[in-house]
């Protein structure tokens, strides 16, 4: 009897320890292949759509050139494709004799509906589709309000979210080891990371506090915990300090999972001796919980990827001077707390959170 095959599909989980889809596939069969697939319609959308930011796409990439070796490291191998994922993994199942295809879920609107198109085609293949939720702590619809609709206000969110959650006490997984590989006459040929790692264009790649991949994620993740965490209120206020986890691009690829975020902060708890560091600690908390919110939101909500949940804003009449917008991308407003954050942007890809607030309020309430 020979091993079942099991194709595991990365999205916004870039990372092999605590990825809880990629357990799962684990516990199905030791012979799995991780797959990746750079969708054009992300990568380079069309003319009417903005192209993915040079720093994002370097982080991306970086993520993906060691997130390959992890996976030869425990055994197996991850596959990258370019192509429209409805197609190509259909056809990557097929080619590799893939029984079962297992990933983690998304809130997006465009990632719903595509993963609806890959589960529909995998399965009338006679595949088996598994998909659950990772990048949530708790997900989105397991925190209702006592009528059981989404919540709107965030403050009624948190109470709730974060009962769940210490009734749950996170705890993560290790990453897999001893997988199987593919028979070499079965890897597709071509890699097109080498290519986009020349081209992406970044040049803050040395000045960019957000570090690709997971063994960095982790790092940073390690150093904030050991010091900063515990003066991050009120620290984190002030642009100038060095008082935030710069982790914010490492959640959103999933190369650190929430559950690693949160377990280490309870670790520091043990290392707090004043109540002021405990409410530090459960500030940076409450942002984790922001990150969900905003996540059950656009998934309840999906009409927010297109613009503002309430109507009377669908018809606000903006200015839309593409000249002051210029002038803001460029940071030369002539206002210094914004012209300064937005060429931190420009050159180390990355803002200050309090920075972030300040400069979208300025955008929207000020210039357009």
């Amino acid at each position: 009897m020979t091993t079942p095959r099991v194709l595991f599909w990365h999205r916004r989980d870039l990372r092999l320890a605590d990825n809880l889809g990629l357990a799962v596939a684990g516990e199905i069969s030791p012979a799995v292949t991780g797959v990746y697939v750079l969708d054009p319609k992300i990568i380079d959308p069309p003319e009417h759509l903005p192209a993915m930011a040079q720093a994002r796409l370097w982080f991306l990439i970086e993520s993906l050139v060691e997130l390959q070796q992890r996976w030869r490291e425990a055994g197996s191998r991850l596959v990258i494709l370019e192509g429209d994922p409805p197609v190509v993994l259909p056809q990557l199942a097929e080619q590799i004799g893939a029984e079962a295809v297992v990933w983690n879920r998304d809130v997006e609107p465009y990632a719903r509906e595509r993963d609806r198109q890959v589960a529909k085609r995998l399965q009338a293949d006679g595949r088996k589709v598994l998909v659950d939720w990772d990048q949530l702590l708790i997900a989105p619809e397991l925190v209702k309000t006592g009528g059981g609709d989404p919540y709107r206000v965030y403050g009624p969110f948190l109470r709730n979210w974060r009962g769940q959650v210490l009734a749950k006490q996170p705890s993560t997984v290790a990453a897999p080891t001893g997988l199987v590989d593919l028979d070499p006459v079965l890897v597709p040929a071509g890699d097109p990371l080498p290519h986009l790692r020349e081209n992406h264009g970044f040049k803050g790649t040395e000045i960019c506090p957000c570090r690709p991949g997971e063994i960095a994620a982790l790092e940073q993740l390690m150093r904030f915990c050991d010091g900063p965490l515990l003066g991050y209120e009120p620290e984190r206020n002030f642009p100038g300090t060095e008082g935030t986890s710069t982790l914010s691009a490492a959640l959103s690829v999933g190369t650190l999972s929430p559950r690693q975020a949160w377990c280490a902060a309870q670790d520091s708890r043990a290392l707090a001796r004043s109540e002021e560091q405990l409410h530090a600690i459960a500030v940076w908390e409450q942002e984790l919980c922001w990150r969900e919110f905003y996540q059950q939101a656009l998934f309840h909500f999906p009409e927010l990827a297109d613009g503002p949940y309430r109507e009377q804003w669908r018809r606000f009449p903006w200015e839309n001077n593409e000249d002051w917008f210029d002038f803001w991308k460029e940071g030369q407003t002539g206002m210094p707390i914004i012209d300064a954050a937005m060429r931190q942007l420009n050159q180390t890809g990355w803002m200050h959170n309090r920075c972030r607030m300040i400069v979208a309020s300025y955008l929207v309430k000020d210039l357009i």
